[in-house]
């Protein structure tokens, strides 16, 4: 089909071509250019129609372009980032982000308890460039909570448990919890008086704060942190009994941290939050970390690369529950490992490791070599320095001397004696001398100034530790000692100027040699950390295909341990240790070479920024959100073009209507009736056999499977239950840790790791259907709809040809008006992303509420748990949980099963209907085109302004986006993101908004609470 339409008369040419090959476009940068200049061609249509706004089809377009202008909202790309305590995994944030202070990274216990999520600032309102939300636990949270700290701190007769004062027991961890935020509590308070959930709770300081959102906003980073820490801070104080007037801490009273900032990565729509943990002590937070985790499109795994591959701990932090996980939700691509503090090596211990032969070993000769030439070096410069100090007092004690003789002789008479005084032992020492006259006139001594004779008190001159020689001379012998002395100056002074020459090619030549021996060791070092990271990146990626290899294997002989054939792989492993990225990163080294503000002495061993590998890290951050932006992109500018070719069509044909006599016009309206109907009928048909299909895959790889399930998990539940209670030497728990977990609805995480009842108890029955679960979802339904979607493609292309048929329309200049959006048609049914996102997280949700309905089914058991005290009542609670398992377990996983089916079947169900209406609209949209141009059925008829201000914003819009088309991507000549270009439009002048103005402020992005990736399909409707 011609890319050029024409309105109005033949002479009033207007190409949309540009817009539809923009669609096309692979660059992100002219594809979100183009979405801006489409969001302000959609206001001014917007004002333009706005005079006949009353008019009921007028105001219906007027809503639709609202709705369109919302699509334009970028989409959220939510990265979770986890990590063991003290992984770095801050550090990293802060680097990432082009911040040195932005998360917090001093080990408080807030920096491991807090979820903060991070996001970019789009408030305009706002001239700060920083600003953050503390979003506080509900009343009926915070009651829970207390609940269960109170439970760990009293048994259930009341009283107080005697290990409550070691901080590292369940009692212990409570207290703490409870004197943070009340520090008037101590514990001759606690065994005095009655405590409870709902007084605590009703506590007028503590009640202010629940259920409220703090808002702070700063200039710069460091004045927002600062902010932020009376908030988070865990001041960790000794645990006395006078803490009446320390402040309350609010840390345990945080649900979630918000910090938002204007900065590049985050623009794109990048979220990045730093969670915690999934199975945080606070239910509350456990509950958004896990919610944040299912709606996850990229995971981050943060792990020290000192431990990283010998300890398996990037591999350890993703157990074999979360692995399941990561598998039934379908996202092991999402994964990326971050092996952090690559500056922290022993390189001499590196390379001993290292293989011979390597490169590195000759370097390491090289710097040896050197350091030993160096010290060649140094012996020599030093000895030449100590002479030329040694002669550097040799004439300066000639100088003296040369001084006091001159001048006695100059005094002496021609047959005075003269009295010298020189110093003896040492060339240190001060001489002195006396001229003296002659015997027969009374001898008159004349002394030498104060700096030659004695000196202050407290004078540490050497010359107090010596005697001094006199002597006496005629004046001719001292007249001759005197020359004596200026001969040996000058040689002196010769010498030490040869030997000061020594000393420069020696100084530079040691320099060069400690520079070359430096340079040796950074490049040494360096190679020693490239190595390790050459050497743990596929480490870390064999590490993570094995194991989902094991776990492949678990589930395959679980389900037919008869036919389980271990050599038979069930996917491709190497592929996915291939495509698993992992960046070896020192965001110290990356903040030392970028910022500018006082650190600590420079970190060798990376030549460049590139080297850190956060930049690579940076940019992997940007290509997360790229696919999505670009879908997102292509999906409104499609749209887009769909509603201008729409309004061009009604202004052509308002303008130039299509001239039918009223037969010929009847006639084409039943063809277009008849050909409609057939239309649908297809749509529906083809949509029908495709959900069909769906249903039937769904129930042979997951439906089928719940049956044997229910049975494995029913005969697997007492053994698990049973394993709890054995002796901790047998791996069963203490009754401390026991009696926690129970307290907390089967979940809990304590010192000695997390404990999971509900998961354990469910993994048997997951494990039957996850590999079914995880193709069905990722691979054949995805794979059915795209199938669907080419189907109804090729029908919309058939309606099209049966359309151009009719020679009576084919020659109205609006035909290719109305043809036009069935390309557009097709485009949507290729992308539905509502659909797509269904396909997503629906199973999500499903798979996670398997546990949720073991829980609920065993909270009798872990109620009478909690409340059992007394002798014997470890014993009772075991055997009472053991109990309860038996009678219950089938009807427990049976309910689990029946509401995973439930939840899949509706699933399918949501699809065909957003399927269906997907069709309806397209259908409407057709209907509605053809029948203003056949028809003559147009508002914009009796709007002759309205019509004419369309025209001149149509008449300019192609041109806006074929400058979109012309410019080039960034480091290519043009600048795509100047934002001071402006666009005419009509008879004002529309100023184009900065980059990424637009793309926030159709909504705020993560703002005020977690966005959902859902986003229903809006339909833009011409006419009803």
């Amino acid at each position: 089909m011609d890319d050029n339409l024409f309105i109005g008369t033949p002479s009033e040419e207007t190409k949309v071509g540009s817009l539809q090959r923009l669609k096309s476009e692979s660059s992100l940068e002219k594809l979100e250019r183009g979405v801006e200049v489409g969001v302000q061609i959609l206001g001014g249509i917007k004002s333009a129609l706005a005079e006949a706004k009353d008019n009921a089809e007028i105001a219906s377009w007027i809503k639709s372009i609202s709705k369109l202008q919302g699509k334009a909202r970028p989409t959220p790309c939510i990265v979770g980032v986890v990590g063991s305590t003290g992984a770095g995994k801050s550090s990293v944030l802060n680097a990432v982000l082009d911040e040195e202070c932005l998360v917090p990274t001093n080990c408080m216990r807030a920096c491991t308890a807090v979820i903060t999520e991070i996001a970019y600032n789009s408030w305009e309102e706002d001239t700060n460039k920083y600003r953050a939300e503390i979003h506080f636990i509900s009343s009926e949270e915070w009651r829970d909570e207390l609940q269960v700290l109170l439970q760990d701190l009293f048994d259930p007769q009341g009283r107080l448990e005697g290990d409550h004062a070691n901080p590292d027991s369940e009692a212990g961890i409570a207290y703490s919890k409870i004197r943070a935020v009340y520090p008037s509590i101590t514990r001759a308070h606690l065994m005095e008086s009655k405590v409870t959930a709902n007084g605590l709770t009703e506590d007028p300081s503590v009640r202010s704060m629940l259920g409220t959102t703090k808002h702070i906003s700063a200039l710069d980073a460091k004045s927002l942190l600062d902010q932020l820490r009376q908030f988070i801070d865990s001041k960790e104080k000794a645990r006395d009994n006078n803490r009446e007037h320390e402040a309350m801490e609010f840390w345990p009273l945080i649900k979630v941290v918000k910090i938002f900032v204007r900065t590049p990565l985050l623009e794109s729509g990048l979220v990045l939050v730093d969670l915690p943990g999934v199975q945080d002590a606070n239910a509350a937070r456990s509950a958004v970390a896990a919610k944040y985790i299912e709606r996850c499109t990229g995971l981050w795994v943060v792990a020290p690369i000192t431990r990283a591959v010998d300890d398996k701990s990037a591999q350890n932090l993703m157990g074999p529950s979360f692995k399941r996980q990561l598998q039934l939700d379908g996202t092991f691509a999402n994964v990326t490992v971050i092996c952090s503090k690559t500056d922290d090596i022993r390189v001499k211990e590196a390379i001993e490791n290292l293989p011979e032969g390597k490169q590195i070993h000759q370097i390491r000769k090289e710097a040896h070599a050197l350091e030993a030439q160096s010290e060649e070096i140094q012996a020599e410069l030093s000895e030449v320095e100590e002479r030329v100090k040694t002669l550097g007092r040799l004439i300066e004690s000639h100088d003296r001397e040369i001084d006091n003789i001159e001048g006695v002789v100059r005094l002496a008479g021609e047959d005075d004696d003269v009295l010298i005084s020189s110093p003896q032992g040492s060339e240190k020492r001060r001489p002195r001398t006396i001229a003296l006259k002659s015997r027969k006139r009374n001898k008159r001594s004349l002394e030498s100034g104060s700096d030659d004779s004695s000196t202050e008190d407290g004078d540490e001159s050497p010359d107090s530790d010596y005697e001094e020689k006199q002597e006496t001379l005629k004046k001719s012998k001292a007249v001759q000692r005197l020359e004596g002395l200026k001969l040996e100056r000058r040689a002196f002074r010769e010498e030490k100027r040869t030997k000061e020459e020594e000393l420069k090619p020696l100084r530079k030549k040691l320099r060069k040699a400690k520079a070359e021996t430096r340079r040796l060791h950074r490049q040494a070092k360096s190679k020693c950390i490239r190595f390790r990271n050459q050497y743990s990146r596929p480490a870390i990626q064999q590490q993570f295909a094995d194991g989902i290899k094991e776990l492949d294997q678990d589930n395959a002989s679980q389900r037919d341990e008869a036919n389980f054939d271990p050599t038979e792989d069930q996917r491709d492993y190497g592929q996915i240790a291939a495509q698993l990225p992992v960046f070896c990163v020192s965001s110290r080294a990356y903040q030392n070479m970028t910022m500018e503000s006082d650190r600590e002495e420079a970190v060798s061993g990376f030549p460049s920024l590139e080297d850190t590998e956060i930049p690579a890290l940076q940019r992997h951050a940007v290509d997360q959100t790229r696919c999505a932006r670009v879908a997102a992109c292509r999906m409104f500018l499609n749209d887009l073009g769909t509603y201008l070719t729409s309004l061009m069509l009604r202004v052509t044909t308002a303008d130039n209507p299509l001239k039918l006599t009223v037969d010929i016009r009847q006639q084409e309206l039943n063809f277009l009736q008849t050909t409609m109907q057939t239309l649908e009928q297809q749509l529906k048909e083809s949509t029908e056999k495709a959900m069909t299909e769906c249903r039937q895959l769904l129930d042979t790889s997951i439906l089928s499977k719940f049956a044997p399930a229910t049975r494995v998990a029913s005969d697997t539940a007492p053994v698990t239950v049973e394993s709890w209670g054995r002796p901790k030497n047998e791996g069963g728990l203490p009754f401390m840790t026991y009696r926690a977990t129970c307290v907390r609805n089967g979940v809990f995480k304590g010192k000695h790791g997390l404990k999971d009842f509900n998961e354990e108890l469910s993994d048997p029955f997951k494990k039957q259907f996850a590999r079914g679960w995880e193709l069905v979802f990722s691979e054949t339904i995805p794979k059915q709809l795209d199938s669907l979607v080419e189907a109804l493609a090729q029908e919309l292309e058939a309606f099209h040809i049966r359309m151009q048929g009719r020679a009576e329309i084919r020659v109205s200049l609006s035909f290719q008006l109305v043809a036009q959006p069935i390309k557009s048609h097709q485009h949507s049914v290729r992308n539905t992303t509502a659909v797509k996102d269904l396909v997503k997280l629906v199973p999500r949700k499903a798979n996670r509420e398997l546990s949720s309905v073991v829980a609920n089914s065993m909270t009798r058991a872990y109620d009478y748990c909690s409340q059992e005290s007394g002798r014997g009542c470890f014993k009772r609670m075991k055997e009472f949980t053991g109990d309860h398992i038996k009678d219950t377990g089938h009807t427990m996983f049976d309910s689990a099963a029946k509401d995973a089916a439930s939840r899949l079947t509706s699933l399918l169900d949501k699809i065909d209907k957003k399927l269906r209406k997907t069709n309806a609209t397209i259908l409407k949209r057709i209907k509605s085109d053809y029948n203003s141009l056949v028809a003559d059925d147009n508002v914009l008829k009796d709007l002759s302004t309205a019509r004419g201000n369309i025209h001149s914003l149509l008449s300019e819009a192609d041109e806006e986006f074929e400058k979109v088309m012309r410019l080039q991507a960034p480091g290519t000549g043009d600048n795509v993101s100047d934002p001071t270009a402006a666009m005419s439009v009509g008879d004002g002048e529309i100023a184009e908004a900065p980059v990424g103005k637009i793309k926030h402020e159709a909504g705020e992005l993560s703002n005020s609470q977690p966005t959902s990736q859902v986003k229903a399909e809006e339909d833009v409707e011409m006419s009803d």
